[in-house]
């Protein structure tokens, strides 16, 4: 009897420690639009090696759309013109890397939603526009 009451404690145990580790994996804080823009900034100034110039402009053009996008205001229209303004603060070499970078996203996003088994969970990745 000793021995099924304490293999039973054992088995409650596991399981309650194995389900509180998925639910620990699941609690994920959503970044602010001030913090998503500082990634994506240092993201940016890493990839394209931004001026301090163009980090500010490029800051405040990527806040502008991380607040739109917390609003729901963010469409197709307002992404193109925001991908422009940034265009516009680039040199050539940087606009190329840019287009790199977007076109890699884009495919990474494209292979992910292929591979997700519901639609319901797939997500938008705007990482890079």
């Amino acid at each position: 009897m000793k021995k099924i009451a304490l293999l039973a404690v054992l088995l409650f145990t596991a399981f309650s420690t194995a389900t509180f580790a998925q639910n620990e994996k699941k609690q994920t804080t959503k970044k602010t639009a001030e913090q998503r823009t500082d990634l994506m900034v240092r993201k940016l100034t890493t990839e394209l090696t931004l001026t301090s110039d163009q980090q500010t402009q490029v800051r405040e053009i990527v806040l502008k759309r991380e607040l739109m996008r917390d609003a729901g205001q963010l469409d197709k229209d307002s992404r193109e013109r925001i991908v422009g303004d940034i265009n516009t603060l680039l040199s050539k070499e940087q606009q190329d890397k840019w287009i790199e970078m977007r076109k890699e996203a884009k495919e990474k996003y494209e292979q992910k939603k292929s591979t997700q088994s519901n639609p319901k969970e797939q997500n938008v990745s705007d990482d890079i526009y």
